[in-house]
């Protein structure tokens, strides 16, 4: 019949093959009450046949209000447009209650003179699809272990942050805990894991509501502040305000398989302007600041600010350049002569300096310190020994009698394993005497290594190398060490003797320092003499060893050669 609607009751063939497909399809007409459909999408709507479907409406089915609302708007938008939507994500409530994600397409379905009489709908179920990308997505987004936000996250929420138009600020927390690889090594990984567990709850806890906490890797967390309307005056005293809370919680005791355990938290902060863009310039502001509240003391906190992006930009120019100086020759050793009382050359001290082209003459209190921790002292301090075991040998029918030649060795260096090792190779490469070569070590390489300290120091002393402590009295409280230790000699610190003649405690403090050495049977030099008044002082106290500007500076190779061949 010419009149007859095409979506009127199928033949029993094609529900056969309707039935037969595996995708749910229906269709309805203009007024979007079901015509029909095919087996899989009438259990999916909690309906028996296809004649209990015909003249309902969405409203009548399994799912909510809210659904069938969406689904009737995309009809009416496929038939207005006469145009298809195809394969949209959605959700649907299936008759047990259950949620699916649906993978759904939607056509227009035009009569034989092209006018739209109703709409087709096919949709298959991707909820295991669409389950295992949730998961995979939220892995690639959570720390698996605490089940925090982790640093992709991070960049993704605080670039979100930024790219938005706002007025007010914001601030980035970046929180490491002091000491926790200490724990996590001795009492092992078990231990170490459960404790991030309560580390993270708490900073969680710490958080408020618009804040999120985040895991950014090993022993490191952060939080962004969210929190709205916050101007730009007043987000540095909200920062530092969440700050003192959270080192205040995580300082608090932690219990863990019966054991009581201690934390401390050094926190970086760096304030984020309405304006500002660069995501990655706000976590290395963080970092900076952390590394600034670390090395002031640890379990504090610190907010970056211009002066300290600076001194980071030196810092991390100093580094660039050094990890090129060896290579370039950039290095080089000067030589400070000691002397005794009647002014003969006993010994020198080799020091290191610092000739860059583009930053030029960098002092060793600059670079040193960088040097260890980066760990590029190793190479630094093995060419320091080799240059001067070189000289010796060059030097060595000039050397005077009981000649000593004093090298520096870093904390670091002096913690390796292979230190002494180290020392014994090069003695063995080298022609001159081992007793012409002295290592000098400050009390702080003693400071949590005493035993440590006395193995090496012994295996240095059976090789023949004699041991000085440099900068004495500046540093390690406990002079216990000095009846532990086969110690040779004392270098009285420069900060003692340039005061000797001022002040009566300098003075008081050099004295013990010299009566001590000569009840201990040690041998005592001091550096920075500079004036006759103060070598007076020492000589008269029985100190007859001495370096320092009164009797020469830091001389280069070939002038200290000259010396040694004039002496």
């Amino acid at each position: 019949m010419p009149n007859s609607n095409p979506l009127d009751t199928p033949t029993s063939m094609f529900q056969l093959v309707l039935d037969s497909i595996p995708s749910r399809v229906f269709w309805k007409d203009v007024d979007l009450v079901y015509r029909g459909a095919n087996q899989c999408f009438l259990t999916d709507a909690g309906i028996n046949s296809v004649n209990e479907l015909n003249g309902k409406t969405d409203f009548d089915l399994a799912w909510s209000s809210s659904q069938a609302d969406a689904f009737r708007a995309d009809d009416r938008e496929v038939m207005a447009s006469g145009q298809a939507k195809i394969n949209i994500e959605e959700e649907q409530t299936q008759a047990g209650g259950e949620t699916s994600w649906l993978q759904t397409s939607k056509i227009p379905l035009f009569n034989e003179a092209g006018k739209v009489v109703g709409v087709l709908g096919t949709y298959t179920d991707i909820t295991e699809r669409k389950t295992y990308l949730q998961r995979i997505e939220f892995q690639a987004n959570h720390d698996q272990l605490t089940g925090m936000a982790n640093r992709r996250s991070l960049q993704s929420a605080l670039k979100k942050f930024v790219d938005q138009k706002r007025s007010h600020a914001s601030a980035l927390l970046i929180i490491d805990l002091d000491h926790f690889k200490t724990i996590n090594d001795s009492l092992g990984h078990k231990v170490g894991d459960d404790l991030l567990k309560d580390v993270a709850q708490r900073i969680s806890q710490i958080a408020s509501i618009n804040d999120t906490a985040y895991r950014i890797g090993g022993d490191e967390f952060s939080i962004l502040i969210n929190t709205q309307q916050i101007l730009i005056d007043d987000i540095e005293a909200h920062a530092k305000n969440l700050a003192d809370n959270l080192t205040q919680s995580l300082g608090l005791p932690f219990l863990i398989a019966s054991h009581t355990h201690y934390l401390g938290a050094s926190i970086g902060i760096a304030l984020i302007h309405p304006q500002a863009r660069d995501t990655e310039k706000k976590f290395q502001q963080a970092d900076i600041a952390l590394y600034v509240a670390k090395n002031s003391g640890r379990n504090c906190h610190a907010v970056y600010d211009s002066v300290l992006g600076n001194e980071a930009e030196h810092k991390h120019k100093i580094e660039s350049h050094l990890r090129q100086a060896l290579q370039r020759n950039e290095l080089y050793l000067v030589y400070q002569p000691q002397y005794d009382f009647d002014g003969n050359v006993i010994g020198a001290e080799a020091l290191i300096r610092w000739n860059n082209p583009v930053l030029g003459n960098i002092r060793p209190d600059e670079f040193i310190p960088i040097a260890e921790q980066t760990g590029m002292i190793h190479a630094i301090g093995d060419w320091v020994l080799t240059t001067a075991m070189t000289l010796l040998d060059n030097v060595h029918a000039n050397l005077p009698a009981d000649f000593i030649l004093a090298i520096n060795i870093s904390p670091i260096q002096f913690q390796r394993d292979q230190f002494c090792d180290q020392i014994e190779a090069q003695l063995d490469q080298h022609q001159t005497s081992n007793k012409n070569l002295q290592i000098e070590i400050t009390e702080s390489t003693l400071l949590n290594h005493e035993e440590l300290a006395i193995q090496k120091l012994h295996q240095l002393k059976s090789l023949g190398v004699s041991i000085a402590i440099d900068d004495f009295g500046t540093g390690y409280s406990s002079l216990s060490y000095l009846t532990r230790l086969p110690i040779d000699k004392l270098k009285i610190d420069q900060s003692f003797v340039r005061r000797i003649t001022s002040d009566r405690r300098h003075a008081c403090i050099v004295e013990t320092i010299i009566n001590m050495t000569q009840n201990l049977n040690m041998e005592v030099i001091a550096e920075g003499v500079e004036t006759e008044r103060e070598r007076e002082f020492l000589a008269q106290r029985q100190c007859y060893q001495y370096q320092g500007y009164l009797f020469n500076k830091p001389l280069p190779e070939n002038q200290f050669i000259d010396l040694l061949k004039k002496s």
